[in-house]
């Protein structure tokens, strides 16, 4: 006989067990809505990552199409219909990439391959052979993870095969794996948007440089520093970087004889010929700032200093090494480098200024100075755009002021000196002082068209407005009048 009281108690139990279930069912269910399923993340420039999950990709517009691809060893392969959303859909998601960007692809098992701009976002041509690049989430059917080699990256063209002729055609050399199924990438995992932050230049070939891949480089860390024109001593500090001549060797094989054009972010540019690339630069006392004629150096582009990244002048920037503890001179020491390219020799020049003050100009001075922001200037002649920097400014470095900041000195004006600029075959021009003050649009050039000037311009040429005489080859510039 059961009673009241043992009937409540089994309606107490039965009410927990049924809480309990219930609980259980709905923990379950809640485990069930909060998975998220397959996912990637797309790693933006600046580091942050966006995830964008299977179920958002199953809400954009999709691509579907037969496809296969050939593998190394020339057999086809991955022979089905294939599901999924363009790449270049997903990096907008994140915001896009500039032309000069591309993305590294990095799969769960470690796999990494990188892929410029023209492949996530081809032009008519190369689609033409390439078809879509597509994130891949379904295969004959087939739903990721369900689908173990999914997501995946694949590419559909027209005639449904992507071949090695196909892949070779549409991916610039550095990028190409020698087959395009190394391109079908399986269980993608991110998607890194990658900004270069350097370009090697030889010839008519490229090659782009992530802070990442620079830093998988064989480096080297030492001391160095250098005497501004003042005499002002900057250093020693410790750097670590990449040496310049390595990167030039990656790119191939180098010329007997050559130069490099260092390139900043804000055009300053800087010249080595070969002999300085390999660290033969003036050397200068490290306390005293002294010269000791020529030094033996490292030149490398540097990426850190102290072993943290550079703050001052980075992310990358030419420095100067030397085991001996000596200073190199201050011009070469190039800030925010983004572009090197390899050049025929430059012949040495200097030109010889006559003034107040008497000194030569070489030709590495008179280069950093033209392509300084503050000084640099161009002027167009009919279809030629001529740059260097005015000719107030060379006097300015021989006039008795503030040689070093190249400040004009007014005090002399009242005298009304005459400046004249000489060829090397005695062919001159002749300016008054008045004319030419903080007259900009009277420059000394040294580069026509972006390139630098040739015979029988080279190695400076005056260049002045339309209508006026203009004179080749200069090598001597005097100033007269001036101690009357």
């Amino acid at each position: 006989m059961v009673t009241i009281g043992s009937q409540g108690k089994l309606i107490a139990v039965l009410v927990g067990v049924l809480v309990l279930a219930g609980a259980s069912i709905g923990a379950i269910m809640l485990l069930q809505q909060s998975s998220p399923g397959p996912s990637i993340d797309v790693i933006k420039k600046d580091g942050t990552r966006q995830t964008i999950t299977l179920s958002q990709m199953l809400s954009m517009e999709s691509v579907e199409a037969y496809g296969a691809y050939e593998n190394s060893y020339g057999n086809p392969r991955g022979n089905g219909t294939y599901k999924g959303v363009n790449v270049s859909n997903l990096i907008d998601l994140a915001g896009g990439m500039e032309s000069t960007d591309r993305i590294v692809v990095n799969a769960s098992d470690g796999y990494s391959i990188t892929f410029p701009y023209e492949k996530v976002y081809p032009s008519p041509s190369i689609h033409d052979l390439q078809g879509d690049m597509i994130l891949a989430y379904s295969y004959n059917g087939t739903t990721a993870p369900e689908w173990e080699q999914g997501l995946r990256i694949i590419f559909l063209p027209e005639d449904e095969y992507y071949s090695n002729a196909d892949a070779n055609a549409t991916t610039p050399s550095e990028y190409f794996g020698g087959a395009a199924g190394p391109q079908c990438v399986s269980n993608v995992v991110t998607i890194e948007i990658v900004e270069p932050v350097l370009s090697i230049t030889v010839g008519d070939e490229t090659t782009s440089y992530s802070m990442n891949e620079l830093l998988a480089l064989p480096s080297i860390t030492g001391e160095g520093g250098y005497r501004k024109t003042t005499g002002t001593i900057v250093g020693p500090y410790n750097y670590t970087g990449v040496t310049i001549q390595h990167l030039l060797e990656l790119s191939g094989t180098l010329p007997v004889e050559y130069s490099i054009e260092a390139v900043a972010s804000d055009l300053y540019t800087t010249y080595f010929n070969r002999t300085e690339v390999e660290g033969a630069l003036k050397a200068y006392d490290a306390e005293t700032g002294d010269p000791l004629g020529m030094g033996d150096f490292t030149v490398i582009l540097a990426y850190h200093e102290g072993g943290e990244p550079l703050v001052h002048g980075g992310p990358l920037r030419i420095v100067t090494l030397s085991e001996d503890g000596y200073l190199s001179d201050g011009h070469y020491w190039a800030k925010d480098v983004v572009n090197i390219t390899l050049l025929d020799e430059i012949e040495h020049w200097s030109l010889e200024l006559r003034g107040v003050e008497e000194w030569n100009m070489t030709h590495d001075i008179y280069y950093s100075l033209a392509s300084c922001p503050h000084h640099h200037v161009e002027l167009t002649l009919g279809e030629s755009v001529y740059a260097g920097v005015p000719l107030w400014t060379i006097i300015a470095s021989m006039d008795g002021g503030d040689d070093d900041h190249y400040l004009f000195n007014t005090t002399l004006l009242s005298r009304n000196y005459n400046v004249t600029l000489f060829s090397e075959d005695g062919a001159n021009v002749t300016f008054s002082a008045t004319q030419l003050a903080y007259n900009s649009s009277i420059i000394v050039a040294g580069w026509v068209n972006g390139a630098l000037l040739q015979e029988p311009d080279w190695p400076l040429k005056l260049v002045v407005p339309e209508g006026v005489s203009i004179l080749g080859n200069i090598v001597r510039i005097e100033m007269t009048g001036w101690d009357d």
